[in-house]
């Protein structure tokens, strides 16, 4: 089993600000309307989101849904939460709570459906997320969840890391691998299986990104993401560094690129006990 990142990344500041303007659109709402479109939209159901971010995710189940189903969307992020009710906070039957996913607050056996997009890899424990996700789910409950795939697969990471690579060869990436630590299928369906889940699937969802500029890539990943938190803590002219990074990205995908991306989908079933 991979092992998890320590301590998680922070997603706070300006992340959730940066997220929804430059990544949601780039990357996260095709995956969001994917993942919602797999989701069984049963009449009445009530579903729990883990790691909703700014609510990119939410927004979709809400469409998905029928008028009188219930979503509660949660993630650890005060900040992203503030954000989310900002941005899609009068979606009806919706609520958005600050929310640990390894120490869930609902009643055993409360949740019809859980979701969440590009949330495990970053949960310090991931046993104890989907330990506390079949523990609120009821008897035949369903889980779907999507994760990155491999790096080499999303063009947009591999093009980060060769870049920061090029410009900061002896300076640590806690952040970059953190996303792909779910990547291998074996040990995604694993990880479920031990939580008590059946029925499990693993699918592969690929699509591609809008039409991205270098400036937006290094935009959002440096001012969108924990690690440009950290890269700005040991990078003393970080204006200069975002321009840097833009320059390297711009030798590598042009001026504006369409970057495929690979995510993997796990959908599984509580058990009937």
């Amino acid at each position: 089993m991979p092992p998890n990142p320590s301590p998680p990344p922070t997603f706070s500041g300006q992340i959730p600000i940066v997220d929804e303007e430059v990544l949601v659109p780039i990357v996260f709402r095709p995956y969001a309307i994917d993942l919602a479109a797999r989701l069984d939209p049963a009449e009445g159901i009530c579903v729990l989101e883990l790691a909703c971010g700014t609510g990119v995710l939410t927004e979709q189940l809400r469409q998905r849904l029928p008028p009188g189903s219930t979503i509660i969307a949660t993630d650890l992020s005060e900040s992203m939460i503030r954000h989310a009710l900002a941005c899609r906070g009068r979606l009806a039957g919706t609520t958005f709570q600050v929310c640990d996913a390894t120490n869930l607050p609902f009643e055993d056996h409360s949740m019809d459906a859980i979701v969440s997009q590009f949330g495990l890899m970053f949960f310090p424990d991931k046993a104890r997320a989907l330990g506390e996700t079949r523990r609120v789910l009821k008897p035949g409950g369903q889980l779907l969840v999507n994760v990155w795939g491999p790096a080499e697969a999303n063009p947009i990471w591999h093009h980060l890391e060769a870049v920061l690579t090029d410009l900061f060869p002896l300076e640590p990436r806690p952040f970059m691998p953190t996303p792909f630590v779910l990547s291998d299928p074996a040990a995604l369906s694993q990880l479920a299986a031990h939580a008590g889940f059946q029925d499990i699937e693993i699918s592969v969802a690929t699509t591609e990104t809008l039409p991205v500029s270098p400036d937006q890539l290094a935009k959002g990943f440096l001012h969108g993401t924990p690690f440009g938190v950290y890269l700005r803590s040991v990078s003393p002219g970080f204006e200069q560094t975002e321009r840097a990074v833009s320059a390297g990205l711009a030798a590598r995908i042009g001026k504006k690129s369409r970057l495929g991306m690979e995510a993997l989908v796990l959908h599984a079933r509580r058990d009937q006990m």
